[in-house]
């Protein structure tokens, strides 16, 4: 006669104990995306109004207090940049953060299924302070913080006033979209750069694709939306 073997009762509430207090919130406890692929947008950003935060967790807004703190995983601004809960923009809000972004090196949402290659040394794996002039005829390099997701020179130049951020903006670049300066409004256009972000914790992650960037004028505040797939780890 077969026997079913059946764990004892005392050994599975241990396991199951140390797997709550271990693992990821969302997490299956691998490196191998564990939850659902999510849609997060249309996010709206509203030109002078500063940054909005989302908690990737949760796929919730975060705001007042709570944004000098670890919660939030990335931000939207109306400038086109995408904040993580890192270096030099966590410094600027007192939150603590340790969170930051790799990018994978595809456009393929599906193809990235591990953590194994991220590399969160790299250069602009957090936020980094840095003067850019993206556009030369907006006047002179102004101070942003940059990751590898909004870097106009990621890769190519050097960030500062002695580059030449206009042309990295435009070319071989990493960052989530190009422009076409040639037009006026300039075009912008997606590049579906896959990224995986650890979140201000410092301990989970997302991967993560922006999907849509658009613009609306309006006389009671200019507004740029933005939406994403995620996955979290």
């Amino acid at each position: 006669m077969t026997q079913k073997r059946v764990m004892p009762p005392l050994l599975f509430l241990g396991l199951a104990a140390l797997c709550f207090l271990s693992c990821p919130n969302g997490s299956t406890g691998t490196n191998e995306p564990g939850g659902e692929v999510l849609e997060m947008g249309p996010v709206t950003a509203v030109e002078n109004s500063g940054p909005v935060y989302f908690s990737l967790s949760t796929g919730r807004g975060i705001t007042g207090e709570n944004i000098a703190g670890r919660d939030w995983d990335i931000a939207f601004d109306y400038s086109r940049m995408i904040y993580t809960n890192s270096g030099d923009t966590a410094a600027a809000l007192g939150s603590g953060g340790e969170g930051g972004v790799w990018a994978a090196g595809t456009t393929d949402f599906a193809a990235v299924q591990s953590l194994d290659n991220a590399d969160f040394s790299l250069p602009f794996a957090v936020d980094t302070a840095r003067y850019t002039s993206p556009a030369a005829e907006m006047g002179e390099p102004v101070l942003n913080r940059l990751n590898v997701i909004s870097y106009v020179g990621y890769g190519t130049g050097t960030g500062t006033t002695a580059g030449d951020p206009l042309t990295d903006y435009k070319y071989n670049a990493k960052q989530y979209y190009t422009a076409n300066l040639s037009t006026m409004p300039p075009v912008y256009s997606l590049t579906r750069h896959v990224y995986i972000i650890r979140h201000g914790n410092g301990a989970d992650y997302s991967k993560v694709q922006i999907t849509a960037l658009d613009t609306i004028a309006s006389t009671k505040g200019n507004k740029r939306i933005f939406s994403l797939t995620y996955q979290n780890f």
